[in-house]
């Protein structure tokens, strides 16, 4: 993604709401600011996944509507078009591979209650 936003022009310059503002975003900031988050909603899920598979649920919901409303932030901060789409997407695309993991905990969850019921 970090190519296509080069190539569509994108600055990287955002204002975010806490902090100075013309904060350049470069790679080494979006990948601890991705799996900082992922690996905290992915310790939730173990633990969630050791209660229930509703508690499964909540969080996996709760993550991936964390990861939506993250994704206004570029959208309004962002110095251009280019820079707000593309990290909002990012965000997205984080949320979206969490869902991925909460399903498939999920998953293993009703296949192990299938084989001990």
């Amino acid at each position: 993604m970090w190519g296509i936003g080069q190539a569509a022009g994108a600055s990287f310059i955002v204002d975010p709401g806490l902090g100075d503002p013309n904060l350049e975003v470069g790679g080494l900031k979006v990948v601890a600011t991705t799996l900082l988050p992922f690996a905290v909603g992915a310790l939730l899920l173990a633990l969630a996944a050791r209660r229930s598979r509703s508690w499964t649920n909540g969080v996996g919901v709760a993550g991936v509507a964390f990861a939506v409303a993250s994704a206004a932030g570029p959208l309004d901060g962002g110095h251009d078009t280019a820079t707000g789409v593309l990290l909002a997407t990012m965000h997205l695309t984080t949320g979206a591979a969490f869902l991925v993991v909460a399903m498939r905990i999920r998953g293993r969850e009703h296949a192990e209650d299938d084989a001990h019921g």
